[in-house]
């Protein structure tokens, strides 16, 4: 998340500075490297028989983390229509590696330090893809229409920034009315808080931000459906649901909030 907010120039995280804004870009990158080290550290010599094989998923989610990252660099690089554009089956492909995988480690990685086999394992780790893709999603439509009292950041915060997320990509493609003159605002440039609105506007008219809230309640199927595959206790089952849920509730709190507000 140190680095992350680097790469983004994101000076909040959770509504306090970020680590680079307040000690500045050199020290926070060398905070990020130290974690990460202290991370493999901590497996790897108090993490039991299977500590190798945890660390070993931690190796590879990290690398598809930073391919997800240079992919999600990229993706700004690339215009907003036409054959160059990016698509929705890229994008998704991208979330499961910068977000998915980092999900998919800690489940996976719990169930070996606790004792499952390779096979429950692979299950967890599907499972927490799934979570991850749900959480992007989420997160993909709170990053434009989210209280910045919620989110820690500025409203239309990622129309800001010109990103490709989920929303934009899905009303981009949607062949209406409200597809084409978003392509259009968006290739001349996103410049004025009116022209933010309006963007956000035909985002939701084109259907993006539905599209991206069906996404995420289908990858929270997709979570229910590996966690019927798996032997647990009640107990146990209902925190992974309370976890899961607790994704799309992050939607219905934003909802609930706007219509407070008279919003």
């Amino acid at each position: 998340m140190i680095h992350d907010d680097i790469i983004d120039n994101d000076e909040l995280r959770r509504g306090q500075p970020a680590v680079w804004k307040q000690y500045g870009v050199p020290a926070a990158i060398l905070i990020g490297d130290a974690l990460h080290s202290e991370a493999f550290g901590i497996l790897l010599s108090g993490g039991g028989p299977n500590a190798a094989a945890a660390a070993a998923r931690l190796a590879t989610a990290m690398r598809e983390v930073v391919v997800g990252q240079v992919e999600d660099i990229r993706f700004t690089e690339r215009p907003w229509t036409g054959e160059q554009a990016v698509s929705i089956a890229e994008y998704q492909a991208m979330a499961e590696a910068k977000t998915g995988a980092l999900l998919a480690f800690s489940a996976s990685a719990g169930a070996l330090l606790g004792g499952a086999d390779a096979a429950a394992a692979d299950c967890f780790d599907r499972l927490g893809r799934d979570l991850g893709l749900a959480f992007q999603c989420t997160d993909d439509v709170l990053g434009i229409w989210g209280d910045p009292a919620n989110t820690g950041k500025p409203v239309f915060g990622d129309l800001r920034e010109a990103k490709r997320t989920l929303p934009v990509i899905a009303a981009l493609t949607a062949e209406v009315p409200a597809s084409s003159r978003l392509g259009a605002l968006l290739g001349r440039g996103v410049r004025t808080d009116s022209d933010l609105r309006l963007a956000a506007e035909l985002i939701e008219e084109a259907g993006g931000r539905a599209f991206a809230e069906r996404e995420a309640a289908r990858h929270l199927a997709g979570v229910d459906d590996c966690l019927a595959l798996l032997s647990m206790s009640v107990e146990i089952r209902a925190s992974f649901d309370a976890l899961a849920h607790s994704l799309i509730g992050r939607l219905k709190q934003e909802a609930a909030g706007k219509i407070l507000k008279g919003r």
